[in-house]
């Protein structure tokens, strides 16, 4: 690290070692001596403690720009049950996390090898072609179809997606590429129907041709296409033609919220208008089949934005009954309901989440305003929901129950 160029910007490097043994006897004299202190009452101090620490750090970084730190007792991803032990480790990864922010360079070292820690991304997607030949399952599964993975990454930016800022920049795969792919897998698995995923399919710049290209030989095996997270601001008549020529699947279409001012909340760029025109190309193209995914939960939501789902979901229903020509098929709407929890990562990450009895209460509301027996109504359980959005406290206090369990039966 001697010969590492620095910026002026802060310090050097911040450097996290696995923990050694040499503390082990000085933290068990500490448990001793602190069992009469509850662990939470433990960990707000000791997180309090290493807070001063860190600040006096920082400072002490701003003076001294060269510097270069070395921090041990920080774990790599296992959750210590003992109480002290995760108290601790949580302390001096704040303290970390708050050196790492002024550092040019992040090290750890795992046995005293050094990795610098960078973000892995595949410029060229192009060069790691979709996997063609792989088990299929003996027994049915969900999203029970070939899948080709077209392009990677969203330019959208809607606040509540985690995807859509992880997998940034976005990278698409040459359309000669994915229908040489998809091809051979179909032939290799015998599945029917094929899928074009991604965050935002419709955003491929080389998707018409695609489509196309697939045309050639998928009705001759009887190939269906699904093209999921199609935006319904971009979906058009030549898409529509182009997807007419094989046996169709159905279209999936994302609103996420139910009215204009909470789409603008989330910075869903997408209005009423370009939904039901959507729909409308749609429905004069033959499509008897429409699947609207929402959210429910969503920061600043209000009954209002929940009743609009149902008042959309009935428009697009009227939009087939006037511009369908074969109404005697009927007509299939699913609206799919998700619970909104905060990714990290994401401009919604310190957004609360509503609580299970708060997302029922929403779901009732919801349900009762689907009036239509053309359209049916999907909700994910809040119990599930409830798990995805389990945070450091939650955890601490699951695992305080653990060990206590665990010390009663010893």
């Amino acid at each position: 690290m001697s010969d590492s160029k620095s910026t002026g910007r802060g310090p050097r490097a911040v450097i996290e070692q696995e923990p050694e043994r040499a503390h082990a006897d000085e933290r068990a004299a500490e448990r001793e001596a602190g069992d009469h202190v509850s662990s939470k009452s433990f960990q707000d101090a000791t997180i309090g403690f290493f807070t001063g620490v860190g600040r006096r750090a920082w400072r002490y970084a701003d003076a001294h720009p060269d510097a270069i730190f070395i921090s041990d007792e920080v774990g790599c991803g296992v959750v210590p049950l003992d109480p002290f032990d995760r108290a601790w480790r949580e302390a001096a990864g704040r303290v970390c996390c708050m050196l790492a922010e002024k550092s040019d360079t992040v090290l750890r070292v795992y046995a005293g090898i050094p990795a610098v820690i960078t973000k892995a991304i595949i410029k060229d997607l192009n060069e790691f072609a979709p996997p063609t030949n792989f088990v299929v399952p003996m027994v049915g599964a969900i999203q029970d179809r070939a899948s080709i993975e077209v392009l990677r990454g969203c330019v959208r930016g809607c606040r509540f997606c985690q995807a859509g800022f992880l997998y940034r920049p976005m990278r698409q795969r040459d359309a000669s590429l994915l229908n040489k792919a998809a091809q051979d897998l179909c032939a290799n698995t015998g599945y029917e129907e094929l899928s074009l995923s991604s965050l935002s399919t419709s955003d491929h710049g080389q998707l018409e041709e695609l489509l196309d290209d697939l045309n050639e030989w998928a009705p001759k095996e009887h190939v269906s296409l699904s093209l999921p997270s199609l935006r319904a601001d971009n979906f058009s008549m030549e898409l529509m033609s182009r997807l007419q020529k094989v046996r169709r699947g159905g279209l999936t279409f994302a609103p996420e919220a139910g009215t204009q001012r909470l789409r603008d909340v989330i910075n869903k760029n997408v209005t009423e208008e370009d939904l039901l025109h959507t729909c409308r190309i749609a429905f004069e193209g033959g499509w008897n089949g429409i699947k609207l995914y929402f959210m429910l939960g969503l920061p600043t939501e209000t009954d209002e934005d929940v009743v609009g789902i149902a008042d959309l979901a009935a428009q697009v229903l009227h939009v087939w009954r006037e511009s369908s020509p074969n109404k005697q098929r009927g007509v299939r709407i699913t609206v799919s309901t998700s619970c909104f929890v905060p990714k990290p990562h994401s401009p919604f990450q310190w957004e609360a989440q509503v609580s299970m009895e708060e997302y029922r209460r929403r779901v009732k509301l919801l349900r009762d305003n689907m009036r239509e027996k053309s359209i049916t109504y999907h909700w994910h359980d809040p119990e599930t929901s409830f798990l995805h959005d389990l945070r450091g406290e939650e955890i601490s206090r699951i695992l305080d129950e653990l060990y206590a369990k665990k010390e009663d039966r010893t």
